[in-house]
């Protein structure tokens, strides 16, 4: 047990107000990740967290912070694309700038509904899987079964919806798979 912990890469810091590690996992109390070498602008916390060590997965109840800002978002998902978003399963990818949700994904801005949705945080899209419903206005986009692909762009404050995904997006797919 460790208390007081603190981690720093060249991508990310990482500290704990509590940590318990054995050879599988890291549990976590009072978490905090951040991108940001000399503050904390931008941040991932969370009360509880368990992490992995041999896949490196990071899950728990988590809230973003954007500077002054604290947004709850439920279980380890982040991203400022999404307003109101939550899901029952999340993980937090730090190393690959992902996060993947599963079971009830919603979304309230933009305004939808999916069973996975896997987030690239830097590319600034997401891709969701299986079965949605997506509502721009009046426009709705729906796709049944777990064939059912949305792919999401995020440019200039609005959102581009399609569900032919670019090739290069398909890549978000192998990550659905890591959170079972």
């Amino acid at each position: 047990m460790g208390q007081g912990v603190y981690l720093e890469s060249p991508a990310y810091r990482l500290k704990a107000e509590e940590a318990r590690f054995n050879q599988r996992e890291a549990l976590l109390k009072g978490f905090l990740a951040t991108p940001c070498p000399c503050g904390e602008d931008v941040r991932l916390s969370m009360g509880e967290a368990r992490f992995d060590v041999a896949t490196g997965e990071l899950v728990g109840e988590a809230s973003l912070g954007l500077w002054n800002l604290e947004i709850p978002i439920g279980e380890a998902r982040a991203n400022a694309d999404f307003k109101g978003l939550r899901a029952e399963r999340a993980l937090a990818l730090f190393a690959e700038e992902v996060v993947v949700l599963k079971g009830k994904v919603q979304a309230d801005s933009p305004r939808l509904q999916a069973e996975t949705l896997v987030v690239d945080l830097k590319g600034r899209e997401a891709l969701a899987l299986g079965s949605f419903t997506y509502q721009e206005g009046k426009a709705t986009l729906r796709g049944q079964g777990a064939s059912a692909r949305l792919h999401l762009r995020f440019q200039s404050g609005k959102v581009l919806a399609s569900t032919r995904v670019p090739e290069g997006a398909l890549r978000l797919v192998a990550y659905a798979s890591r959170l079972p």
